[in-house]
């Protein structure tokens, strides 16, 4: 595993587990992006005892999957609901 899949492994997982839970956008090296509204919108295998495991993920959006792996990640965001008064 390349350096660039744990890092982007291990932030997702920080941001997963977050408490409370905030929304992120994911941006692929493709152009596509997605937001993970909920924990349960995002599935991959975690890390144990420091192994990455597999690099892919699956992301459920509405009626839609999208299936991509860790290193094709360019950008992580938390996105921010709040609106300023």
């Amino acid at each position: 595993m390349n350096d660039r899949v744990q890092y982007n492994k291990e932030h997702v997982t920080k941001l997963v587990h977050r408490v409370p839970f905030v929304p992120f956008e994911i941006m692929l090296e493709n152009g596509e992006s997605f937001v993970v509204e909920h924990p349960e919108n995002i599935a991959f295998i975690p890390m144990k005892n420091g192994v990455v495991g597999s690099p892919r993920f699956s992301v459920v959006l509405a009626d839609l999957i999208t299936f991509s792996t860790f290193d094709a990640i360019t950008r992580i965001t938390v996105v921010d609901h709040r609106v300023a008064s």
